[in-house]
């Protein structure tokens, strides 16, 4: 076995020397930690994880997960949250499966305790067991139980608040006329199942319906005990018309059970489930489900958890009892349209040529499937697209289009949009689908509702957390700067950290490039010009008229300049996906983008950086507002066709493939998704942003009249783009941006 010994010789350094290097101390030669990395390289050393487990306290911030199985997707959506909520905080899980056997459950914990783990979440199999809780509690283990509550207290405990869900379920088939209800639970002493049967009483008893014992089956839970019980009972004379079952894992055995004891000529049972969302879940007319928010019982949980680890010992704060309110869906679905059995007009759809259209691209067998209606969709490059757009208006040519939100405006003045507001039913509720503010934005101009939000984005600053973290790099930047290398808050910070990862400037680092950047025109140059204008107190307009001519906007033009020597030599004549691919081929250390163009640092066909990624707000805290609506041509000779494609594109069912494919339909549904969550880490964070977005807004010329948001974008990013070639200079940059936009609002 290699030891610390072996790596200081080949290294040439003293014991400590090495012990330093691998435990991150400072005061490190950058020369000593190359000659330590290369010797361990060579050598294979691996720390001894486990000594250096039981050396350590508390504070390396590692997690123990207990779950009864990973079968169930609910406790897969618990994990999710958890880790979901341990990464935000630099916090590591460990997961561990008691497979509902006590003794088992007893071990995992005791080891949590020898190796002084900082806490421990926890859905026990054993909640009676309190003398053997009592000696955790003893011991200072910190545990946070979920889903089922340890009998006495003692400890917190986080679950969902399932009783007005499962009422109002039992009571909607009553009023459809079926009263033989029953339900199927695991054990009664599991906090969740007897909640499920407590449910059950009140909506029976409520009703005034007559309790029937043999209608409350108690399992152990299991998909084999749930068989047993099921073919028992629907063997029965009297054979239940509705069964509620507490979980996914025992509705399996439910349906097999079905399977086993149909009949010709007898109906067999709706079931009703008590599980996770899951967005591949097919459509059975003789399956319904409670959906409940298992993922936001993990990450609840996991921030208890670390709530109570970082407190003082000596507060010993209350335990605390919290119940999630299941998931409320009072809004109706846009239910598709089917014109079997009329002659429909055929539609042509006009999209930009990016992930949401090639989404819609993939999919659109589904739209002409479900409603009969024939539809030919053309992808454009963006630079085309609002010519098309308007052309369009005359020849009637697309019935549909996207249209990048800044131009909702132009394009309702100038008469090309039909008005929704006549098409949409009130009962959908269509605002409330969005989070706050969301819907206004894309979809409503003048009081009027013109176009529907068809994709989301916002920007974000992605970065490599491999070389942010790398202890060489740490050293080494603090010797250039004096200062801790840390992801970039302010643009001055941004260029000064791109310019420490250009090979160029730094021999040592181990990319390529700072940053990746995409400053093709127009829009490319504008995008990361605006957010530095914003974020050094600048603007292009003001109360007054024209402001671009400030010291601010010339300070911003000259940081954006610099960062072109942190990147690559073409990045003038890149766009958006020339820039995402560079980033995940390995080759740049940061890049400013937007979240629907980064689908790709998840394919691992295509990205060497999964898993290394890291992204945090915009530097200076202002982003660029970006997204996509969905609107109809006003001179479209087949308005009602092309209405039913709209609504397609924003279908509730539809929401969940197209965010997989890159489409974002900003509903709450799809933000809260710990699935995405999953898929894309930097998911919730792009919701979050929102809130800090500006828009590139044009005010109207002298005689009122809409300005073209398309001629405002070529004229700063003409302007910029020539100051980044150096053809021009900052402040003359900037005197013909302010003098050009001066002849446009004449």
């Amino acid at each position: 076995m290699v030891t610390i010994k072996d790596v200081a010789k080949l290294a040439g350094v003293s014991h400590g020397t090495v012990s330093n290097v691998l435990n991150g101390a400072k005061g490190v030669s950058i020369e000593k930690i190359k000659r330590v990395e290369e010797a361990i390289k060579k050598l294979g050393y691996n720390r001894n994880a486990m000594a250096t487990s039981l050396k350590t306290t508390k504070t390396q911030k590692s997690i123990y997960v207990v779950l009864p199985n990973i079968s169930d997707c609910a406790y897969e959506d618990v994990f999710y949250g958890i880790c979901r909520g341990a990464e935000s905080k630099s916090y590591s899980v460990d997961l561990f499966i008691s497979n509902e056997l006590p003794y088992k459950e007893q071990e995992i914990l005791n080891r949590a305790l020898m190796f002084n783990v900082s806490g421990v979440l926890l859905i026990t199999c054993q909640p009676d067991n309190t003398k053997f809780f009592e000696k955790m509690k003893r011991n200072r283990l910190d545990i946070v139980c979920m889903h089922r509550e340890i009998t006495g207290g003692g400890f917190d405990f986080v679950g969902v608040d399932l009783r007005d869900q499962v009422v109002g379920s039992i009571n909607k088939h009553l009023e459809l006329g079926y009263r033989k209800i029953a339900i199927i639970t695991g054990p009664r002493n599991y906090t969740f199942d007897a909640a499920c049967i407590d449910a059950y009483f009140n909506g029976m008893f409520n009703a005034g319906m007559e309790i029937r014992n043999q209608f409350i089956v108690v399992t152990e839970g299991n998909r084999e005990s749930v068989l047993r019980s099921s073919i028992e009972l629907l063997n029965s004379d009297d054979r239940p018309e509705v069964i509620y079952v507490t979980g996914e894992l025992p509705a399996e055995g439910l349906k097999k059970a079905i399977e086993l004891t149909s009949r010709p000529g007898v109906v067999d049972p709706k079931i009703v489930i008590l599980n996770s969302k899951r967005w591949t879940r097919t459509h059975s007319d003789n399956e319904e489900h409670i959906v409940l928010p298992y993922g936001e019982v993990g990450e609840t949980a996991v921030n208890l958890l670390i709530d109570c680890i970082e407190k003082e010992k000596e507060t010993l704060p209350q335990k605390v009892k919290i119940l999630i309110d299941s998931e409320k869906n009072n809004t109706a679905p846009m239910a598709i349209t089917n014109f079997a059995g009329r002659d429909p007009g055929k539609i042509r759809v006009l999209l930009n040529n990016d992930h949401a259209g090639r989404a819609i691209e993939a999919l659109s067998n589904d739209f002409k499937t479900r409603t009969g209606i024939d539809v030919q969709i053309d992808l454009v490059n963006y630079r085309y697209l609002l010519d098309e757009i308007k052309a369009s208006r005359d020849t009637g040519k697309y019935d549909v289009f996207c249209i990048d939100v800044p131009w909702i405006k132009e394009l309702v003045v100038e008469g090309c949009l039909q008005e929704l507001d006549g098409y949409i039913q009130p009962d959908w509720q269509l605002e409330s689908k969005f989070q706050r503010d969301i819907f206004q934005e894309y979809s409503v101009y003048d009081k009027k509702v013109y176009v529907l939000p068809f994709s989301f984005t916002s920007q974000l600053l992605f970065y490599r957390k491999d070389l942010f973290e790398d202890l060489k790099n740490k050293r080494l930047y603090h010797d250039w700067y004096k200062e801790e290398l840390r992801v970039p808050r302010t643009w001055e910070e941004y260029n000064k950290v791109a310019r420490f990862f250009t090979k160029k400037f730094n021999p040592d680092s181990d990319v390529l490039y700072g940053t990746a950047l995409g400053g093709r025109i127009p829009t490319g140059a504008t995008s990361e010009f605006l957010v530095r204008v914003w974020a050094f107190g600048g603007n292009v307009f003001g109360k007054n008229g024209i402001a671009v001519r400030s010291r601010e906007c010339i300070d911003a033009l000259r940081n954006y300049i610099e960062c072109f020597e942190y990147a690559h030599p073409d990045s003038h004549d890149r766009w958006w996906d020339d820039e995402a691919k560079d980033f995940c081929e390995g080759n740049s250390a940061m890049m400013v983008q937007y979240s629907d163009q980064v689908t790709i640092l998840r394919d691992p066909n295509k990205s060497t950086v999964m898993g290394k990624t890291g992204f945090a707000p915009v530097p200076g805290g202002v982003s660029l507002f970006g997204g996509w609506s969905i609107g109809m041509n006003k001179n479209s000779k087949a308005k009602e066709e092309a209405f039913e494609f709209i609504k397609w594109t924003i279908a509730d069912d539809m929401a969940m493939s197209n965010a997989v494919l890159g489409r974002m339909v900003p509903y709450n549904s799809i933000r809260d998704s710990y699935e995405l969550m999953a898929l894309y880490p930097w998911h919730r964070d792009t919701f979050r942003s929102f809130a800090s977005i500006k828009k590139r807004t044009v005010p109207q010329n002298k005689n009122n009249e809409c300005v073209s948001s398309r001629v405002f974008e070529r004229i700063i990013g003409e302007a910029v783009h020539d100051a980044i070639l150096k053809l021009c200079s900052p402040e003359e940059a900037i005197d013909r941006i302010h003098d050009e936009l001066s002849q446009l609002l004449e």
